[in-house]
């Protein structure tokens, strides 16, 4: 796998944080709260939803954006760069799946599609 291998179980602060398009953070969301922000994006093309580890986005985080085209982009970093990976998959609720999986740390989630290494563009 080209990127890399995810963290223990959460956060050293013990907390997942979900950042919006609206840039409001939402600590220790139930699954289904991510499914629905995921699900929402579906009417504002190139919005996206973060689901990272502690309050910092920029550390080990998976993310989905829904672009102008049409597309749906899954993203993931595990802390550096290097691990950076993105995807595409077909629908929202496989971006959903991604996410959902993710977070509950079932390593299934780097299966929903073949990922790249690399930052997307």
């Amino acid at each position: 796998m080209p990127f890399g291998k995810r963290r223990a179980t959460k956060a050293p602060e013990g907390r997942i944080q979900v950042t919006t398009y609206s840039g409001r953070p939402i600590v220790d969301p139930p699954a289904d709260v991510i499914r629905d922000l995921v699900l929402n994006i579906v009417d504002d093309p190139d919005e996206f939803v973060i689901v990272a580890l502690g309050a910092d986005p920029g550390g080990t985080y998976v993310q989905v954006a829904y672009l102008s085209d049409g597309r749906w982009m899954v993203e993931s970093r595990d802390g550096s760069e290097e691990s950076h990976a993105h995807a595409f998959v077909p629908d929202v609720h496989a971006a959903a799946a991604v996410l959902a999986l993710w977070t509950a740390d079932d390593p299934a989630w780097r299966t929903v599609a073949p990922w790249q290494a690399g930052f997307f563009g």
